[in-house]
């Protein structure tokens, strides 16, 4: 059973999973794929669940102000200052009324951040155990755990993303500059001092230094620009991003928003410049936390909310999000729209599945990534698309012939301007920069100019630094520019250049020239090759539940924006995209508010109404027929800010009133209905024009960016009944448009094929989707469109799990999906001999090892069960229960391919005891995150194997060795031929005959579970390791638990001969330097408490450098504890089943419980990592046969501490004939032979065995 809790999922942004491609043992043969891991920080991906005390939001029934505001349709800044106190004080008695109900029953809670705008709560920190006891309280509505984000980041890479969204005109034209209106920028802080950062003279201040006084918040008033600021996270006034490594990142997009500075002189003038903006800090400047809490930026919005903010802008988010309303962030979110506040929220950066790897498969159509908290109903998900020019670093080719500027990126920390000042290079051209082609070739001191492809770039870059050369870079193999990876060990220039100016070089060098480089030229504005186009980076929707994000699309990719300190700077991101539409959003507040005086919930719908009608559908610059870019990657297109402070019309799904349309999931057969309403004194005719497309194929894979139409499908577009490609709409009245869509015979588009049926191209179904266009026929006023999005088929068909790596590449996609041995961490069921798996050698020996499985998940999944089965698919043992589980979305290599689930190990035991050999299953049954779903099965086989192979025949004559071999399991891997004791050959099984030149010959075979039989042993020796120069940690792992004080902390320090000072945890560590191997090592044991510990690792040269690194892990010596309430060992032969309280309890609540092997219950320890003690009490059923009746109760907790209990309890047989006591008092047993229980008055003697 799972927890009674509401809890939502620890989102971090940063996941990182790497496997070895390959992994050898020894002498022998290649085993296969090893599992080599550095942990994941994402909470699915943990195997144990960490720590004490827990940050929890505690929201009240009481409603919060904001909903008082909504309901009289004003803006809380409008509510009558009486009324407004009085909601105030009706929500403030209400926290104070369940504060003292807390503190009365005792419980150690600190409490944090209050809310009384957006919702009615606070936030605290207390034990997990305690916080379950907080909804019993009178008052209380929900209890939710916090979610935690890491700090956003742009891609690493003028404002020309005004003039596509047409802000100037439509300042120059309607006079909309923001005037009057706030945006607060909920990020990594902005400076109020940059030059930009200012309110043109006579503008309209909407909160003035008075009403920050008045507002009674936590922050302080800056400027008449910045009139409200304060560090949330640090409870500081200090709102700029000063942490080490800073982005300013909150600054280029408050920038973007708002900036009101002179672009004739550098300056950036944002898309609503005389917008006030409000400096809502939510990451602090500590440089351990790269993190925030959801409570910290929902506090932010409440604090936004109570100055009477207009538009929030919220650039962050985690990849391929779950939809979750009942979280407090997506409550917030609500709360503030129906306010009248926009909420512009970035999308993501991760493209779609996949990205960097391969193109998704043609029958996995669930490719969307959009992002947390974007996929928030209430939000606008916010796209990117290319900027039209970029702001480029530039260097100077000086070849014999001719001189060439060329812009470039720069990717690692080494900037070449500084590395070269005024001093130039000599370029060379290696190739595609493999280590082969460095050979013979002199690049000390040189620039190595290399292509992109055959490897990736940062092995071209390392491969250069090896050999001398003091810069690199990279040219495309394809038009358009790169957006590099990049790595530490990089400490040369690590540059790339158009394809174009790459071949340029190419044919100078190829001529004989010599082409030397220099880096001291000033940047420039250059056209963008990819100018107008989706940005690659851009994530894709749907949600997992098939909800339309993201909604609009603006300018992200190359955006100049402010910096702190006076500074400017270029980032790309849908980060960078969110506040084009804020600053859009607050321009046409001002035209609602002046001509339509929507307030509260009409007011922020209806701009987002207008933002999306009027947004223009981009089309696919690689799709066929003028087909668009998917609507699940545009949404309903680019911003175009004139045309929604002009259009007098807006069209929307008449059955949501929202200006989008989301069929979810149909049958071939879709329909639905538009109403086009018209504000104006005049009939507008429009023409009808509707789009049916999908993504096109190629050889089994999507076209990431690729759409065509779908032929042969039939569409039919109506107006009141009738047949119709215009719709005339009434003055300040309405008309219906019908759309009905049957795809029976709809055909595909696949790149060399032409067109095929569509259920045959797409076999696990497919998006149908489009817009549906209305064009002016006078011209006279802008065009609208709505976006409208289905799925075709059964959206559960499409598989969770990745097929196994034993299927060939195009069944399987990433070929990691598998069963691992946890000795050794190689993947099962490796034939050495023909170096491929197979799944009918998958087979393992529990006494000599357990197995967990690996899984590629390719869609997301509300629950995810581990279960044992037998050879005939029926279930033998629950071995773990996960829920909310990610997909394995790779996004170049920042995400993982494969989640390993160590937590889901399989000792080769049920009920507590071991199977026999033979057939099994590690069944994965997942079910996907949309309501009605069944589960789905995918099984991994397993053969347990304990015999281990035998000779019947060895023989050696001197030249020829003989052997036949045989095993009782899935077979013999190898055979091992030995001379002196040494492996000097391997051969099949089925080799029968070896030549060998030797005296002292001996075999041993090796079957597939990894049992040996030795006719000699042999010693072999272990792999030699090289290491990348840092601090290793060997022990203790990371977010490992420990069930024992004493905790070895060992490990080694490479690059640092002259060490000259090592420290852990501040505690001084000695060091042995091993000359052979030029690296010092260290060994160390601490004692320990039961604590979640975090050790900084320092280590220090004696030139002057440093390095540290922290280790964070759990150590927990105490057993947990089962308590059995009173039961009777002894019952009657009629009582079948008994009921028993249980109590189970622990000092941390990560708990698996267990009766006879069965999982029963299981509690996952959420994030922050901190201790928490749990005590639950389970009522559990228990089936009585005849006779004795045993049950073992098994309880585990975080570190493996385990506590077993045993319960007897006796079910009496029944009785044969014979001589037995009837007693007959009153009504009770009576005369009667055998088994039956008679009725009797008195005293009666009976023959029999009576209960």
């Amino acid at each position: 059973m799972s927890r009674g809790w509401k809890g939502f999922t620890l989102i971090l942004l940063s996941l990182l999973l790497l496997f070895s491609s390959f992994g050898t043992v020894a002498a022998n043969p290649n085993m296969g794929q090893q599992l080599t891991e550095q942990k994941q920080y994402g909470l699915e991906s943990f195997d144990v669940n960490p720590d004490e005390r827990v940050r929890v939001f505690i929201e009240l029934e009481e409603e919060p102000e904001v909903e008082r505001a909504t309901r009289r349709g004003v803006k809380l800044e409008d509510l009558p200052a009486a009324e407004r106190r009085n909601a105030r004080a009706n929500v403030e008695q209400s926290q104070r009324k369940a504060k003292e109900q807390i503190e009365t029953r005792q419980i150690d809670i600190d409490f944090l951040e209050e809310v009384t705008v957006v919702a009615n709560g606070f936030s605290a920190e207390l034990t997990f155990e305690e916080a379950q006891k907080l909804e019993s309280i009178p008052g209380v509505k929900t209890v939710e755990l916090v979610n935690e984000y890491e700090r956003p980041e742009a891609l690493p890479d003028t404002n020309y993303g005004a003039e596509i969204v047409e802000a100037i005109k439509t300042r120059e034209d309607y006079g909309y500059y923001g005037e009057g209106m706030v945006i607060g920028i909920v990020d990594s802080g902005v400076d109020p001092a940059h030059q930009d950062f200012v309110l043109s003279e006579g503008v309209e201040q909407a909160i003035t230094e008075e009403d920050v006084v008045a507002a009674d918040l936590p922050g302080s008033y800056f400027t008449e620009k910045v009139p409200y600021g304060w560090n949330y996270m640090d409870q500081n006034n200090i709102i700029q991003d000063i942490a080490p490594g800073a982005s300013d990142h909150g600054m280029h997009v408050a920038g973007t928003a708002g900036a009101n500075g002179d672009p004739e002189n550098r300056g950036v003038r944002g898309i609503a410049p005389e917008a006030q903006i409000l400096g809502l800090k939510v990451f602090g400047n500590d440089p351990n936390i790269p993190t925030t809490y959801g409570d910290i930026y929902v506090k932010a919005m409440d604090d936004a909310l109570k100055l009477g903010v207009d538009v929030l802008n919220l650039s962050l988010g985690s990849t391929a999000g779950f939809t979750n309303p009942n979280s407090p962030e997506a409550q917030a979110v609500q709360r503030a729209k129906e306010n009248g506040v926009i909420v512009s929220i970035s999308a993501g950066n991760s493209a779609l599945f996949g990205n960097g790897y391969l193109s998704p498969f043609l029958q996995n159509p669930d490719v969307g990534l959009v992002g947390a908290p974007s996929v928030s109903p209430a939000s606008i998900s916010v796209a990117s698309s290319e900027n039209t020019m970029l702001q480029s670093e530039v260097l100077r080719a000086e070849a014999d012939s001719t001189t060439e500027l060329v812009g470039y990126g720069s990717f690692s920390q080494a900037n070449p301007t500084n590395v070269f000042g005024e001093n130039g290079a000599d370029v060379v051209h290696v190739g595609f920069g493999t280590p082969a082609e460095f050979e013979g070739v002199d690049v000390e001191g040189k620039i190595a100019l290399i292509s992109r492809g055959e490897i990736p770039f940062v092995d071209k870059t390392l491969n250069a630094q090896a050999n001398g050369a003091v810069a690199s870079i990279i040219y495309d193999n394809a038009p358009g520019r790169i957006n590099m990876a990049s790595d530490g060990a990089i400490t040369i220039p690590h540059l790339s250049i158009t394809q174009e100016d790459g071949l340029t070089l190419v044919s100078l060098l190829e001529a004989g020239e010599t082409v030397t480089i220099f880096f001291d030229e000033a940047p420039e504005a250059v056209a963008n090759p990819t100018a107008g186009q989706m940005s690659d980076f851009s994530s894709w929707g749907l949600t997992p539940e098939l909800e339309f994000k993201p909604e609009i699309t603006a300018p992200g990719g190359q955006i100049y924006s402010t910096l702190e300190e006076g500074e400017y700077g270029v980032k790309s991101g849908t980060s960078m995209a969110a506040p084009h539409v804020a600053g859009g959003a607050a321009l046409i507040m001002e035209r609602v508010d002046e001509e339509f005086g929507f307030t509260g919930l009409n007011r922020s719908e209806f701009v987002q109404k207008l933002l999306m009608n009027t947004a223009e559908p981009k089309l696919d610059t690689i799709g066929r027929d003028d087909a668009f870019y998917s609507p699940r990657r545009q949404g309903a297109g680019e911003m175009n800010l004139y045309a929604a402070a002009s259009t007098p019309a807006y069209v929307v799904d008449a059955s949501t009133d929202q200006a989008k349309v989301a069929l979810k999931e149909f049958q071939n057969q879709a329909s639905f209905d538009l109403t086009v309403s018209n504000t104006a004194d005049e009939a507008i005719e429009y023409e009808l024009d509707l789009s049916l497309q999908t993504t096109m194929g190629d050889s089994g894979f999507f076209i990431n960016n690729g759409s065509a139409a779908l032929e042969n499908a039939d569409v039919a577009v109506s107006v009141d009944g009738s047949a119709a490609d215009t719709v005339v709409v009434p003055a300040n009245g309405s008309a219906t448009v019908s759309v009905s869509l049957d795809l029976t015979n709809a055909e595909a588009y696949h790149l060399g094929v032409g067109y095929q049926p569509a259920s045959e191209l797409f076999p696990n179904g497919y998006f149908a989707e489009g817009f549906v266009e209305l064009h002016d026929v006078t011209d006279t006023y802008p065009s609208l469109s709505v976006p409208y999005v289905g799925f075709n088929g059964d959206w559960n068909a499409a598989p969770v799990v990745d097929p196994g790596l034993y299927e060939p590449l195009g069944v399987t996609f990433y070929q990691q999906t598998g069963l691992v041995r946890s000795a050794d961490s190689f993947y099962v069921g490796f034939d050495p001999i023909n170096e491929a798996y197979q799944a009918n050698l998958q087979a393992f020996n529990p006494a000599e090892t357990s197995i967990f499985p690996v899984v590629s998940f390719l869609r997301n999944a509300r629950v995810v069960e581990y279960n044992v089965l037998d050879e005939q698919g029926e279930q033998l043992r629950r071995i773990r229960t996960e829920e909310n589980v990610r997909k394995n979305f790779f996004d170049r290599g920042a995400g993982a391919q494969a989640t390993p689930v160590r937590a889901a190990t399989w000792d080769g035991t049920v009920r507590n005891q071991p199977v026999a050999d033979g057939q099994y299953f590690i069944e994965v049954r997942s079910q996907i995150a949309f309501d009605g779903a069944d589960f789905q099965s995918y099984k991994l086989p397993i053969y347990v194997d304990t015999v281990a192979p035998e000779f019947s025949q060895v023989t050696f004559d001197g030249e020829e060795l003989l052997f036949d071999v045989s095993d009782v399991g899935v077979g013999v891997a190898y055979v091992e031929v030995l001379v002196d004791g040494e492996t000097v050959e391997v051969v099949s099984p089925e080799a029968g005959a070896v030549a060998v030149d030797a005296e002292n010959v001996s075999v041993r075979a090796v079957d597939f579970a990894e049992n040996v039989s030795e006719v000699v042993d042999a010693t072999e020796p272990g792999p030699v390791e090289t290491g990348f120069p840092q601090i290793y940690i060997d022990t203790p792992d990371l977010l490992a638990a420990y069930a024992t004080s004493e905790i070895i902390v060992s490990g080694r320090i490479e690059n640092a001969t002259n060490l000259s000072s090592f420290t852990v945890g501040g505690v001084d560590v000695a060091t042995s330097f091993d000359e052979e191997e030029g690296y010092h090592t260290f060994n160390q044991t601490f004692s320990l408490e039961d604590e979640v510990h975090r050790f900084q690792f320092v280590a220090k040269t004696a030139d002057g450098r440093e390095n540290s690194i922290s280790r964070q892990f759990i150590v927990d010596t105490t057993a947990p504890v089962i308590e059995v309430g009173k039961y009777k060992e002894r019952v009657n032969r009629n009582t079948s089943e008994v009921t028993l309280p249980i109590t189970i309890s622990d000092n941390f609540d990560d708990l698996r419980f267990y009766v006879d092997g069965d999982e029963v219950f299981y509690n996952n320890f959420d994030a922050p990592y901190e201790k928490r003690s749990i005590s639950e009490q389970l009522d559990l059923k228990f089936t009585l046969a005849p006779g004795q009746n045993t049950f073992e109760l098994e309880l585990v907790d975080l570190a493996g501490n385990t506590t077993v209990e045993t319960i007897s309890i006796e079910r009496r047989q029944p009785g044969n004939n014979g001589n037995g006591n009837g007693n007959g008092n009153g009504n009770g047993n009576g005369n009667g032979n055998g088994n039956g229980n008679g009725n009797g008055n008195g005293n009666g003697n009976g023959r029999g065995n009576g209960n």
